[in-house]
């Protein structure tokens, strides 16, 4: 019903799952000794309270009005009450024994994980809920079970969250998650209510998008953005766009690559709309022509928008998440430019071999939403790839650019081996068989472009990968260290990190950097500790033991 919003929707438990696996993987690669067991316990015990959740909210189902029973009462009694048997009790045993006496990363991430889910949940469940009783669908009572189990879960974990205490970086999922929860109820109400208004006053195209009456329709937006602008005001504005960490920098690098991307985009179905109809390659009437116009102006707005707002909170300098949101723009850009040479190309071989498709609109049609595509592509590969300076510190072995690199040509050189493959496989086909001809070639264009495409892609991704290689610094630490602080947060390997108790201190992106260049330098051991105003404590010693 809502692409938009619903595919957003489906990033924000993928981007927690990322963010838990980040701080998982973080410490096994850490080599701190820091606890997995507990960690894998603080997932297990948010996946058994998500599981006593769920089977309160069937149970809830049972007495409300408007929920459809497709399988035996007794059955979902039975199912339920046995899933509480089971979890409840080790929800409880779980906690007594691993978290109960000791503060640490992995009770904070017990704690706050398990929010965030029931915070996503309450919030879209509460929208749904919403959404049925404005626009006349009557009371449903799936949303609302739902509204309930996960919303005592939410304040539950809230009043657990108070109780903790301190400062502590894993605090920042759950601001990230209601800042993608509000982003996403807002984007679609806004793309909603601008498509609307397009099609309804001015006659453009037809709705694509929700399809109900006008009434029906503004309802609909009346609910997502009576949810979604106060949530975004609440864990963004006043919330996580405040704070200086890595949370704050990934989610608006995020955001900010997925508005460029939504604008470039909308850019190009526009104009080539406006162009294909201009030319007379389009439809015969103007409502069929520009259908699809409507959605492409809302999104291209909105895109802007969140652009232009969440791409100032990138860090100044060129860090970690400025890196990511460049070469992200620049390999989305690659796969602009190849998917309209790749259809240039087979334009042009399909022109040169068959006449009967010289004499259709569907190809030239196609060659100018390739233009466009090559065009659009081109002039965002240029931006994203002129600012990344290869002669900036830690510009070449950055993460970003590794991926970027090596997973362009991953896909680059599978795809293009295998259309080399077809490709040949066909013209050998063809000279055993007699049959060589233009309609060989007419048949093969979608590979032959593809090999002509991928061939200069790969080449230039070799050489900027053996320049990278050649021309990466050696680095080599000067002198040890012992690190205590709160988080070792993006602190590489080679010191001796020491866990506060307190667990206040954690080390941001701009400590670490700083904590690197201090041990770059040659001198003395020292001992480092990030006190709670996030200075540096530097004590020179005679030995590390």
């Amino acid at each position: 019903m809502i692409p938009l919003g619903g595919l957003i929707s489906l990033l924000v438990p993928l981007a927690v799952i990322g963010l838990i696996v980040r701080f998982f993987v973080r410490r096994v690669r850490g080599g701190t000794g820091a606890p997995v067991a507990r960690t894998i316990g603080a997932l297990a015990l948010i996946g058994v309270v998500i599981a006593a959740i769920t089977a309160v909210r069937s149970l809830i189902d049972l007495v409300l009005p408007g929920v459809e029973i497709f399988e035996d009462t007794t059955r979902i009694v039975a199912f339920a009450v046995a899933t509480l048997v089971v979890t409840v009790p080790v929800a409880i045993v779980l906690w007594r024994a691993l978290f109960a006496r000791e503060t640490d990363f992995a009770r904070r991430l017990a704690v706050v994980g398990g929010l965030s889910i029931a915070l996503v949940a309450s919030l879209f469940s509460l929208v749904s809920f919403g959404r049925s009783l404005v626009v006349g669908d009557g009371f449903q009572g799936g949303s609302f079970s739902t509204l309930v189990a996960f919303g005592v879960a939410w304040a539950g974990y809230e009043w657990l969250l108070k109780g903790e205490g301190g400062s502590f970086e894993v605090t920042d999922l759950r601001p990230t998650a209601g800042s993608a929860v509000g982003l996403a109820l807002t984007i679609s109400g806004l793309v909603l209510l601008i498509e609307t208004a397009l099609t309804e006053l001015f006659g453009l195209g037809g709705d694509v998008i929700l399809g109900g009456t006008v009434g029906e329709d503004f309802g609909t937006i009346g609910v997502l953005l009576v949810v979604g602008l106060p949530t975004s005001w609440w864990f963004w504005l006043r919330d996580l766009s405040r704070r200086e960490t890595r949370f704050r920098n990934g989610y608006a690098a995020v955001v900010s690559y997925g508005g460029l991307a939504a604008l470039a985009s909308s850019i190009g179905v526009a104009a080539f709309l406006v162009l294909d109809w201009l030319l007379g390659w389009g439809e015969a009437t103007a409502v069929a022509q520009f259908e699809a116009l409507p959605v492409a102006v809302a999104s291209g707005v909105v895109g802007a928008v969140a652009w232009l707002h969440h791409v100032q909170l990138l860090e100044p300098r060129r860090g970690l998440a400025a890196r990511a949101y460049g070469y992200g723009i620049a390999a989305t850009a690659v796969g602009f430019v190849a998917g309209g040479l790749v259809t240039l190309v087979s334009v042009a071989l399909e022109s040169f071999t068959s006449d009967s498709i010289v004499r259709t609109d569907s190809s030239r049609s196609a060659a100018l939403g390739a233009l466009l595509a090559v065009g659009i592509g081109s002039l965002l590969w240029w931006r994203a790839w002129g600012e990344a300076d290869v002669d900036l510190p830690g510009e070449r072995e950055s993460v970003p650019r590794r991926l970027y690199l090596t997973g362009l040509l991953i896909i680059a050189g599978l795809t293009g081996g295998v259309a080399l493959v077809m490709a040949l496989f066909g013209l050998v086909q063809a000279a055993l068989e007699g049959t060589l001809g233009l309609d060989v070639l007419f048949d093969g264009r979608f590979v032959i472009g593809l090999v002509l495409t991928m061939a200069p892609l790969l080449w230039h991704l070799l050489i900027h990968i053996r320049a990278d290689r050649e021309g990466r610094p050696e680095v080599a630490r000067l002198r040890e260290a012992i690190v205590i602080a709160g988080d070792r947060g993006p602190l590489g390997n080679g010191v001796h990190f020491v866990t506060r108790a307190d667990g206040h201190g954690a080390i941001t992106v701009d400590i670490a950097e700083r904590i690197d260049t201090l041990l770059a330098q040659a001198g003395p051991p020292v001992v480092i500790t990030v006190d709670d105003d996030d200075e540096l404590v530097v004590v020179e010693v005679t030995a590390v033991t």
